[in-house]
């Protein structure tokens, strides 16, 4: 099931561009379904958060990003599958692609280059059309791993096999244990790309691109702390005052220290 070096330029621009209309029309169903509908009882509403946090912190911030791209912690096999499964269900790609997009973005951050500067791409960013006219290719451990490549070949099929069986066990599972924290979770993840290389926040460290700490974008568990990420990329917390108050670095923590977990070999 590897998949093969010389195929990966093309499967990552093919990509992004179904998952772009995917994000768009499932964006405008929720939009007319929280206008039309009433909220539904409060424990739905809990649930809903923690999907959210499970999809978003837990997969998408600390699995995809400070573990499979930056390899800045690892996280048991247990987890780190359970992780990346649910961080499908977030609608930001498979962990092959995403890895690859953000490797790409770190190589040529706020060049031409870069899949989503919002300097050369502007508002491109906020609808995930990305630049990827030069790609980076994924970890090859990834490449040879059946796990990840059956959830990149499989991607949509996964993710709405998942939407189908939430609304057969209840319609309301699939809005707000599916579809509402997807959709936030990707206007998140995307406008986290875009505020973090404005000049909309401040720097503590010199770096080559623009990157910038955020400190009211909380909702990215963490990874808007940017320039501390693009300055030091191989540590799995981005906080480096107390008020950076990064929730990622906390429960990566707290999984090494329950034995989950350890750090990563490029932790200094």
């Amino acid at each position: 099931m590897d998949i093969g070096v010389k195929k990966i330029k093309s499967l990552l621009i093919s990509t992004p561009k179904a998952l772009k209309v995917t994000q768009l029309t499932l964006s405008f169903i929720v939009v007319l379904y929280l206008i039309m509908q009433p909220l539904p009882d409060i424990k739905y509403l809990y649930l809903a958060i923690l999907v959210y946090f499970i999809q978003g912190c837990m997969g998408i911030t600390a699995l995809y990003h400070r573990f499979l791209t930056h390899e800045s912690w690892i996280p048991c096999k247990v987890l780190e599958y359970f992780s990346a499964t649910m961080a499908c269900f977030g609608l930001t790609s498979s962990p092959i692609n995403w890895v690859a997009l953000h490797l790409t973005h770190h190589k040529y951050a706020d060049t031409e280059y870069d899949p989503h500067s919002p300097t050369y791409s502007g508002y491109k960013v906020l609808l995930s059309e990305y630049n990827m006219s030069k790609p980076l290719r994924p970890h090859m451990h990834m490449l040879r791993n059946k796990f990840y490549v059956f959830l990149y070949k499989y991607y949509h099929g996964i993710v709405f096999g998942w939407a189908v069986l939430l609304y057969l066990i209840d319609p309301l599972f699939f809005w707000w244990l599916w579809a509402i924290p997807a959709t936030i979770q990707m206007w998140v993840s995307t406008g986290n790309n875009w505020v973090t290389h404005k000049n909309w926040g401040y720097t503590r460290y010199k770096t080559k691109d623009n990157s910038k700490n955020i400190w009211w974008f909380p909702f990215a568990w963490g990874d808007a702390w940017h320039n501390n990420h693009h300055a030091e990329p191989w540590t799995y917390s981005f906080s480096r005052k107390w008020y950076e108050i990064d929730i990622t670095g906390v429960y990566i923590w707290l999984m090494i220290k329950l034995g989950l977990a350890t750090k990563g070999i490029k932790w200094s």
